[in-house]
């Protein structure tokens, strides 16, 4: 069924809360009604000698295992943005797998529920392992997709944009690359590309996408 993935996601972020959990002595509840504390929100509540998470989901679950672990008490804990991330631009592809793993879980412990990854600069290169980290964690993945590094090949330079003189005005296919508007091949070069890599295994199924032309 449709919810079947929901429950599978929601039970990864559980499990790996319970193994984050080990030694605290702490239950979980999910209440998905809508009405505790809001979206990503949790309640912490003594429970015997030990404690109970109430979380609006499994994320918000884990987030009150970071919370004890931090020496964080019971209460009732809202966060104040529905969407809380980041956009590590090009810096992953500077990243050792460990840096990446460690830039994941000081996210989620900072309770972000989003990551922006560049496809052309590091997240191809890390992409089983930052798929992996984010699914225990609840963070949502963003894929920006640079279209002219993406959907273009080398082959492409007759359509990029020229200068004055005649010129491409990047001679190798980079994030600045631009084609040129006039040239009567261009678009349908830049969608055979777009379709291409869209259709591939390069995005995750119902991943979230945000397509660029890049920088200026």
């Amino acid at each position: 069924t449709a919810i079947a993935p929901l429950l599978q996601h929601a039970q990864k972020i559980l499990s790996f809360a319970e193994r984050e959990a080990s030694g605290l002595g702490v239950t979980f509840a999910v209440d998905a009604s809508g009405g505790l504390c809001g979206r990503d929100g949790f309640v912490i509540e003594r429970a015997g000698g030990g404690w109970r998470v109430r979380g609006a989901n499994a994320r918000s679950c884990l987030f009150g295992v970071y919370h004890l672990q931090a020496g964080g008490g019971a209460g009732v804990f809202r966060p104040r943005f529905s969407v809380r991330g980041l956009n590590v631009c090009e810096t992953l592809v500077r990243h050792t797998p460990a840096q990446v793993e460690r830039l994941i879980d000081r996210a989620a412990r900072w309770r972000m529920n989003r990551l922006i990854v560049h496809h052309a600069y590091g997240y191809r290169r890390h992409a089983a392992l930052i798929d992996r980290c984010c699914a225990e964690r609840g963070i949502e993945l963003m894929h920006y997709l640079q279209s002219s590094v993406l959907f273009l090949d080398e082959a492409s330079v007759d359509l990029f944009a020229r200068d004055e003189a005649g010129r491409p005005r990047t001679p190798h296919l980079e994030n600045e690359t631009r084609l040129c508007p006039n040239h009567p091949g261009a678009r349908e070069q830049l969608a055979r590309g777009a379709r291409a890599y869209l259709a591939s295994d390069a995005v995750p199924a119902g991943g979230r996408v945000i397509v660029s032309a890049g920088c200026s």
